[in-house]
């Protein structure tokens, strides 16, 4: 894992919900600095294969909490779920 995401990182492992759902500032806040800017319009950002966007590896810190990302643009939030649910939302949305 990238140590910049590490907080992140840290903040999800330590919640044993099934899904969690953060606003983009909320994650600036737990990472403690800005989010870059193409995180608030690309969802390959937010991409759930460490290995399809092999420089952009702050997917492993949801990845390794046993998460998956979901972005949602027009609410500037990005739901994290763990399980089933993320893979019935992978296969739904064909990610």
């Amino acid at each position: 894992m990238t140590y910049r995401y590490d907080s992140l990182y840290l903040y999800l492992k330590g919640h044993s919900a099934s899904s969690i759902t953060l606003p983009f500032s909320c994650v600036e806040r737990i990472i403690g600095r800005p989010l870059p800017p193409e995180s608030a319009t690309h969802a390959e950002w937010w991409t759930n294969e460490s290995s399809k966007y092999p420089y952009n590896m702050q997917c492993l810190a949801w990845l390794q909490s046993g998460l998956r990302a979901f972005p949602d643009f027009n609410s500037q939030t990005v739901r994290f779920d763990r399980g089933e649910r993320a893979e019935a939302e992978t296969v739904h949305n064909g990610i």
